[in-house]
């Protein structure tokens, strides 16, 4: 049921999921977690959370991690509160599996970093190999215009057919809701694909041990979207620029490529575009 639950002082936790075993990329990830896979001379990781911190007001953020690459993250937060003592403070969660096929999945871990650190009101749910050049002060003041919204998620148009078939593709209405998600379909009925970055507020992170309950799938968060989006809304946030998705070893050196090349870089943070709907 939709409520009204927005203020303008509210502040944010994060959830960064950075538990999957980044089998895809072989043997890049035998002994490094994907997230910190170097761009640019950084870990991808600090790239993603230097664009978190920058765009929300956040509490707290906390890292899902395997029981594989624990160690690892717990050795790069400590260089990292060594280097910026004033960051926003990382709660690593650690699902202590250590085989792809006792994965929890993304939305398994989702519910078990929400039951360690529950929000205290809005949060943001991001995938660890993604990386977008918009501030996420847009998307957050497009739920603020939306008190009836139970989350706000980026989309971004894709024309070519065939990466459509590989991701979540979104139909939206005539007013930017959501109104149905098809996770890689054979058949995309529209060229607008949903980003790995949910903003949700309260009533919709506390649904997450319901929509488990239910036993829908746990593997993906395109699933809970969808689920969402039919009992709330769910506005699409039109995201401006590209994205780098590291997933894969093609995206990983396209990324590379283009960082090097000075061809891809994120956008400086904007000011939240708070125009009064047409």
């Amino acid at each position: 049921m939709a409520g009204t639950d927005s203020r303008p002082d509210q502040h944010w936790s994060a959830v960064v999921l950075a538990a999957g075993h980044g089998t895809r990329l072989g043997e890049l990830t035998e002994e490094i977690p994907k997230p910190l896979l170097p761009l640019g001379g950084r870990p991808f990781l600090e790239h993603l959370l230097e664009r978190l911190e920058a765009g929300l007001p956040l509490d707290r953020i906390v890292l899902v991690s395997n029981g594989r690459y624990a160690p690892r993250f717990r050795r790069w937060l400590g260089t990292r509160t060594e280097r910026e003592p004033e960051g926003s403070q990382v709660h690593l969660v650690d699902n202590e599996t250590t085989q792809p096929e006792d994965r929890l999945g993304a939305m398994g871990d989702l519910a078990l970093a929400l039951e360690r650190h529950p929000p205290e009101d809005r949060a943001v749910v991001l995938a660890s190999d993604t990386l977008v050049r918009f501030s996420l002060a847009e998307p957050a003041a497009l739920l603020d215009r939306h008190p009836e919204a139970a989350a706000v998620v980026p989309v971004m148009d894709e024309p070519d057919p065939t990466v459509l078939r590989q991701r979540g593709v979104v139909r939206v209405n005539d007013e930017g809701r959501i109104v149905e998600l098809h996770e890689k379909p054979a058949h995309p009925p529209s060229s607008l694909t949903a980003l790995p970055i949910y903003l949700l507020r309260r009533r919709a992170w506390k649904s997450v041990p319901q929509y488990l309950a239910q036993g829908h799938d746990a593997d993906a968060l395109g699933g809970f979207l969808g689920w969402l989006a039919q009992r709330e809304v769910v506005m699409a946030y039109r995201a401006p620029g590209g994205r780098l998705d590291i997933g894969t070893p093609d995206g990983l050196r396209r990324g590379r490529a283009l960082w090097k090349a000075g061809e891809w870089s994120p956008l400086p943070p904007a000011e939240p575009d708070r125009r009064p709907e047409p």
